[in-house]
Formats: C-alpha cells, structure tokens, sequence
C-alpha cells in the first residue's frame, strides 16, 4: 500500500508539470517536425523548440504513428504527446512545448545559467554532465547515467539531493520523465533547469524551480549584441573606431556572408 501511494503520488507530481505546460499553448501552425540522433526539433509559425532524443535510452523498435502527417496537426495536439508511452513521441511533445515558451516574444533575461551557478557558495550536485569553466572551481557532484570516474550512478540521485542545497538538472528528465521525483528531492533548496530543451514557462516557478536556461529562438529583426557592446577601439593603441563607409562582413561556413556597411547617423 505504502508503495502504491508513492508511486501514485509521483504520478500526480509528474501530471502537475505537464499540465502546467501545455495549458497556455494556442492553437498554432507545425511547419517542421525533425527527429534526429541527438535533438528533436519542431517548428512553428511562433518559433523553433529543442527537446532531447533520447536515442541511447530506446530498447527495441519505437516507430511513430502517421510520422509522415505531424505537419498536419496543430501545436495543441501535438504538444500532448508528451503523454505518450513511446519516448519518441514524447521528446516530439516536448519540443513543441519549447517552441511555444522559447521564443523572444516572452521577457525573458539573457545569460548564461552556470554562471549564475558558480556564484553559488557551496556545494552543487549536478543531475548530468555540464563541462564549463564557471564551475572549474566549485564543488560539484556530478549524477549520470555512465559515471566517469568521481561521478556518482543515478542511483544515488536522492541521497545526493536531499543532502544538496544546491542543484542543476539536466531539460531531459523532462523527455525521460524523471524531473517531477527530482524535483522533488531537491526542492528544499535551489533548483535550476538547464539545457537546450528547458521549457522557458514562468508556472514551473511554482513547482520548487528557481532558474530556467534553456535556448531562445531568433527571429527576423532580432538583435544580436556581441563582444563589448561598447566598443574595444578606445582601448588600442593607436585607437581606432568605426567610421562612415566601412565595411563589416562575417562568414559562417556553409552558410554564408553577412555584410554590413558603417553609415553616419542621422542629425537629430
């Protein structure tokens, strides 16, 4: 009985995130469903969302009903596959989660989640492998599935967390579905998400998360601010600055030029 109840109490838990996800999505166009070796993405008129694929966890043959027709449903439907048994629908459910939260039509802060982290004093258990220099210095117990040498096997995953005021979970225990009993472990303290599949929704703030960092989608007329924002040519010697008529090309192999020209600003 006792068994029952726990288990039917991390059901419930597991329940409560999911429906906090697919609550607020609308009704929008899938334009691209893309299930590959490592990530899942799916496309709609709102963005770009990743979800893990769990590809080392698939035991057997996991086909995926109507693979061809899930262009034809809409976000809503095709969110709610995160319900499903088979891990490949879910992680497809997932990534349509993400592609509706994680998008820069939300206010959302720019940043990197482990260097928050490694401001953290104290020890930080770690729910997945998260090389980094901003946590170099800090004391981690790192949790995975294949532990290298000082990490521990998931089975230590509830003694590590209980006794860890701080936390970070890897976005795919959300696909595998074990972030609901994690979260739950590590609750007394902080928790952060991080990954490139963590659902950017403010309801998980309710359920013990205190950081989100996942992925952003950019879209057509989104800023990128890189380097020093202010500029580095104050700092050389001789100084130099840009002037009217220079040129700014940047290449990306495979993808292209991108070429801006320097122009004087406008009188005010």
């Amino acid at each position: 009985m006792f068994l029952f109840l726990q288990i039917s109490q991390m059901e419930e838990k597991v329940d409560r995130l999911f429906n906090i996800l697919l609550k607020d999505i609308t009704e929008e166009e899938v334009k691209h469903v893309i299930v590959g070796l490592n990530w899942t993405l799916v496309e709609t008129n709102l963005g770009a969302g990743l979800a893990y694929t769990p590809a080392k966890d698939l035991a057997g043959c996991y086909p995926i009903p109507d693979s061809g027709k899930l262009c034809n449903r809409s976000l809503t439907d095709l969110a709610k596959l995160v319900w499903s048994k088979n891990p490949l629908e879910r992680c497809i459910g997932m990534a349509g989660i993400n592609s509706f939260y994680n998008n820069t039509n939300k206010r959302i802060s720019s940043g990197n989640g482990l260097e928050i982290a490694s401001s953290w004093a104290g020890e930080i258990t770690c729910v997945g492998r998260f090389p980094s220099k901003f946590l170099q210095n800090k004391e981690v117990r790192v949790i995975e599935r294949e532990p290298l040498a000082g990490e521990f096997d998931e089975t230590q995953s509830r003694k590590l967390l209980k006794s860890s005021y701080y936390s970070v979970i890897t976005s795919s225990t959300f696909v595998n579905g074990t972030a609901a009993k994690l979260i739950s472990w590590g609750k007394h303290g902080k928790i952060m998400i991080l990954g490139p599949g963590t659902p950017l929704c403010g309801g998980l703030f309710n359920e013990g998360i205190n950081y989100l960092s996942g992925f952003l989608n950019l879209m057509p007329g989104d800023i990128i601010s890189t380097g020093s924002p202010e500029g580095s040519g104050g700092s050389r010697q001789p100084q130099r600055f840009l002037v009217p008529g220079d040129e700014l090309e940047i290449e990306w192999s495979s993808v292209g030029v991108l070429k801006n020209y320097v122009v004087a600003a406008p009188p005010v």
